[in-house]
């Protein structure tokens, strides 16, 4: 029998009403590697992105965002949510409360939460909308994190401490977006640029890769890649990544080539990519001075590995030092 009567939200039975709300909760450890976009502020720490209304700037998808709704859709649901938040493990920096709750509601919390918790740590980020604080969680060690800047400058400047988040966070879960006009610079280069002469963006992953460079047990660059096509050839595993709109996979750069004779790689970029063509233009302008790190990292001589270029597995090649996440949304059929 087909069900004609629809009941408003307000009007359904409290019981019911909870239990939606309860459902809509994040999970406390989700099945899948949360994508974060965040921003650093003044004190050189990470923050959210600044909430926009009016639609200047491209929508924040952050993961974060998941209770944002449940913080500000009625007292019912900030109850709920409120209960949730109380059942996380102690934030790393849980002293940043009083920054956007009460004394009493910081008492509270500092009542619940175990003193230690033996499973991950979590770290909180807040901020005030139209007079509303948003609490939000992120698992620093799990979750990847997509910096994203309005003053790129500014935050290329303050590089040394942005590496002092190493001590919180896992570097190798800290994403750049490829941004294509990086190749429009790159291509009108003669010479080598300095890394204080590139756009800043660019600037600050290459401070990424020339931290480094030929450390194999150290966290590699990752890139985040749009609107470039490309088809799956082999399985890849890892867990799922997300963010609120869009699924993606992870793969080394030395795996997603657009020569289709490749037959050990993952994935396969479509021809005249403008990836393709940023590794090239890196190799074009940078090998020399990454060569250079490589060698110094791995005990060589530029001379000695020069000696050895021809044996299997020797060549210096750029893209070993990075890792590229693919929406699936470009995913294309062989």
């Amino acid at each position: 029998m087909a069900f004609t009567t629809f009941h408003p939200f307000p009007r359904l039975p409290t019981e019911l009403r909870m239990k939606i709300w309860e459902a809509a909760c994040l999970r406390l450890r989700q099945s899948f590697q949360a994508v974060h976009y965040v921003t650093v502020n003044k004190h050189t720490k990470m923050a959210p992105l600044n909430h926009n209304w009016n639609g200047s700037k491209p929508r924040n998808k952050s993961i974060y965002l998941w209770h944002a709704g449940l913080w500000t859709a009625c007292q019912e649901s900030r109850d709920v949510v409120a209960k949730h938040w109380g059942k996380q493990p102690r934030p790393y920096n849980d002293d940043d409360m009083l920054d956007c709750c009460s004394l009493e509601d910081y008492n509270h919390y500092d009542r619940i939460w175990p003193e230690e918790d033996e499973g991950p740590r979590v770290l909180m980020l807040h901020s005030r909308v139209d007079g509303e604080h948003w609490r939000q969680i992120v698992h620093p060690k799990h979750d990847l994190f997509c910096i994203v800047a309005d003053d790129w400058e500014y935050l290329a400047s303050k590089w040394t401490d942005v590496t002092i988040w190493s001590t919180l966070f896992d570097l190798n879960n800290v994403a750049v977006e490829f941004d294509p006009y990086w190749n429009l610079f790159l291509e009108k280069q003669t010479t080598t640029p300095s890394i204080e002469d590139v756009p800043a963006s660019l600037a600050f992953l290459l401070r990424l890769l020339f931290d480094h460079v030929g450390q194999d047990w150290s966290a590699k660059p990752k890139l985040i890649v749009r609107d470039v096509d490309w088809i799956l050839l082999h399985p890849t595993t890892g867990p799922q990544i997300r963010d609120f709109d869009e699924e993606y996979i992870e793969v080394p750069a030395y795996k997603a080539t657009s020569y289709p004779h490749q037959c050990t790689d993952n994935v396969r970029i479509v021809e005249d990519s403008t990836l393709s063509d940023f590794f090239y233009l890196l190799d074009r302008l940078y090998e020399e001075e990454l060569l250079e790190i490589y060698c110094m990292e791995n005990f060589l001589s530029t001379s000695y590995y020069e000696s050895l270029s021809q044996a299997p597995g020797r060549w210096f090649n750029i893209r070993d030092s990075f890792s590229i996440l693919l929406s699936r949304t470009n995913q294309v059929e062989k």
